[in-house]
């Protein structure tokens, strides 16, 4: 049984919207909306979806970056446990459904909350939460900004080293180099300044500080997006050798189906906070089976000038996810809607092999 290293489950993401002289709250974006997000040791889990969708947010809810409205997510929750908590949320669920109430429920209650206090990120104190953070990290978007121009580079890889007091001086100094070296720079460039690198080489610096911990899951967040064509294909092969070489999990966001394609051993496919299709690589590119993945997939360009295929253009614009439609979130856009997908929210359910979608037609 491969072990599931981090899990959400449940998660919410909602931003108060305010407004007014006394900037009362008028509404929530729902940025991210109940997704549940297991992923295992050594596998790469794809996010993928058109921009607003909620992608990033759910990424830095997974570290804990910004804590979740509702839901949890678990961080190295033995087999057994997770069984029993799945066990013990589908009990409540039939107490609530058959609207028992008393001790019985209060017992599993109490219990749900021994599991959560113990394993959801989201609810561990100051100092649990910075010891864990060795082990988690993220490469962000923008190499540029995500990098203080006024700090050498040898200060930017080196801070995480002296905050959890792992290595100082000249330790330090040699750790740092070899991970340099091991990203593709020199020793030199410890004592250069970010403005000083192109965007590839200022991605290799990122990557080298999320790993100079020695973490064991990385969120890698659209991190070949801001990079010219040419350098993207570099900075990919390299987070494919780091992973098999130091034993990498990774949660790769991104909008590029091509890109997911070549990372990803699991894709997700999230529309308007929620997940809309949940398959392995090879068959969900072979069998979409959600309209929107349907679409998504239709426009990947092919190299062959001489295959001819039909596009699915999609009308109109995503919603907001402020006010978004009732029923299934994707209707206002479907080719195949129906009554039903204006007044049900279709669950994400297995079709097969694990495949899960939520539509009501598939």
């Amino acid at each position: 049984m491969e072990e599931v290293l981090i899990e959400a489950r449940s998660m919410k993401k909602h931003f108060p919207i305010r407004g007014g002289i006394l900037k009362r709250q008028l509404g929530n974006v729902r940025a991210v909306d109940g997704i549940d997000l297991a992923i295992k040791r050594g596998q790469t889990v794809g996010l993928v979806g058109e921009s607003g969708c909620g992608k990033t947010t759910a990424g830095r809810c997974m570290l804990n970056l910004i804590p979740p409205t509702e839901g949890h997510v678990f961080y190295r929750m033995p087999f057994d446990i997770r069984k029993r908590l799945s066990d013990l949320e589908e009990q409540l669920a039939r107490i609530a459904n058959n609207g028992g109430e008393g001790t019985s429920s209060e017992q599993i209650e109490q219990e749900i909350e021994e599991i959560e206090s113990t394993y959801a990120l989201d609810l561990k104190d100051t100092e649990d939460m910075r010891r864990l953070r060795q082990n988690m990290q993220i490469v962000f978007q923008d190499p540029f900004s995500s990098l203080n121009p006024r700090m050498l580079i040898r200060d930017i890889v080196g801070e995480p080293l002296l905050v959890h007091g792992v290595a100082k001086g000249e330790e330090m100094r040699e750790r740092m180099i070899a991970l340099l070296e091991r990203v593709g720079l020199n020793p030199e460039h410890l004592y250069r300044y970010p403005h000083e690198f192109s965007g590839g080489q200022r991605q290799r610096i990122g990557i080298a500080r999320a790993l100079v911990l020695n973490p064991e899951f990385i969120v890698l967040d659209e991190p070949t997006s801001a990079l010219d064509v040419s350098v993207q294909a570099q900075i990919l092969n390299l987070l494919n050798d780091l992973q098999e070489e130091f034993n990498l999990t990774y949660l790769f966001i991104s909008h590029d189906l091509s890109t997911i394609r070549y990372m990803c051993d699991f894709v997700n496919v999230m529309y308007l906070g929620k997940i809309v299709e949940s398959a392995s690589k090879n068959e969900l590119f072979r069998k979409p089976m959600h309209p929107y993945t349907e679409a998504l997939l239709s426009v990947i360009p092919v190299p062959d000038p001489d295959l001819k295929r039909d596009r699915i253009v999609l009308t109109g614009d995503i919603p907001s996810p402020a006010n978004p439609p009732a029923g299934c979130r994707f209707h206002t856009r479907c080719r195949y809607r129906e009554a039903i997908c204006e007044e049900k929210d279709p669950p994400l359910e297995d079709k097969g092999g694990g495949h899960l979608v939520a539509c009501h037609f598939r």
